[in-house]
């Protein structure tokens, strides 16, 4: 089962929409992410399992919204045996969430189930023309050549 979940860039209103397989489901308050991304860039949640688990709760409620589609995909794909991919598109301003950390009020979702996290990848530095170094090519060959082969079926290297 495959869900495509994206959070607008755009802000309207003091929000941002929240698009589930490209419909609008719900908006989220500026503020309040805004207050979820310090908190995640404030990196607490690496050291402290209380700051991960609650990381974690917040950004499930940012996600499920008020109609609950998050918790509706999980049983769904729970009941009917296959695993959920959610393919997952944020704006570069909030790549820094970490949404790995999705948990319900029992568990983190990614640890207990068959749940695939996917973060899509975005054009970011496409216009950036890339200029190789000038440097000299540092290069390490190994090869083996089992010992008990006859002397004409050795390897030459």
């Amino acid at each position: 089962m495959d869900v495509a979940i994206r959070i607008d860039s755009k802000v309207s209103n003091g929000r941002r929409g929240v698009f589930w397989n490209e419909e609008l489901s719900h908006h989220i308050a500026e503020d309040e992410l805004q207050e979820v991304l310090k908190e995640a860039r404030s990196n607490v949640w690496k050291s402290s399992a209380q700051a991960g688990m609650t990381l974690g709760i917040r950004l499930y409620h940012l996600v499920n919204g008020s109609g609950g589609q998050l918790q509706a995909a999980f049983k769904a794909s729970y009941h009917q045996g296959v695993p959920l991919h959610i393919y997952l598109a944020l704006p570069f301003a909030l790549d820094a969430l970490p949404f790995e950390l999705l948990r319900n009020e029992d568990t983190f979702l990614l640890l207990e189930s068959d749940i695939h996290l996917i973060r899509k990848i975005t054009e970011r530095n496409r216009l950036k023309i890339g200029t190789p170094e000038r440097r000299a090519l540092k290069l390490l060959f190994m090869a083996c050549s089992p010992l008990d082969l006859p002397a004409t079926a050795v390897l030459q290297f």
